[in-house]
């Protein structure tokens, strides 16, 4: 009987040391656990910031992309204009020229209609 109770004693002690392993495993397996929620977590967050930032930069590019239209727009319109303007500048000097020349003529014309009249008196 006293060994019986060896024996029990060493196997009860034995269960003991393997009991102790064991909750220290589930300790840290639960403590693994805890870790992969948390990372799980994060990631989900991080998936969300990075389809907020992806639809931001969508929208920002194609803000972008309207702007660079804009501004395309905007220097073909001013080429056009310049050149209007240049064609503008032209014709202006163009009337001037012609002016100049019919005040010659007429001033002419006025200085022979003078001369006939006091030729006339």
């Amino acid at each position: 009987m006293q060994r019986s109770a060896d024996l029990d004693v060493t196997r009860y002690s034995a269960l003991e040391v393997t009991n102790v392993q064991l909750r220290r495993q589930v300790e840290q397996l639960e403590l693994l656990c805890k870790e992969q929620a948390a990372a799980a977590q994060q990631l989900t967050k991080r998936q969300q910031d990075r389809e907020l930032l992806a639809e931001r930069l969508k929208s920002k590019t194609q803000y972008s992309q309207d702007l660079e239209n804009q501004l395309c727009k905007v220097v073909d319109k001013n080429a056009e204009l310049t050149i209007e303007n240049s064609d503008t500048k032209k014709q202006v000097q163009e009337l001037f020229k012609l002016r100049l020349s019919f005040c010659q003529v007429d001033s002419s014309h006025s200085l022979k209609q003078n001369a006939r009249l006091c030729v006339a008196r």
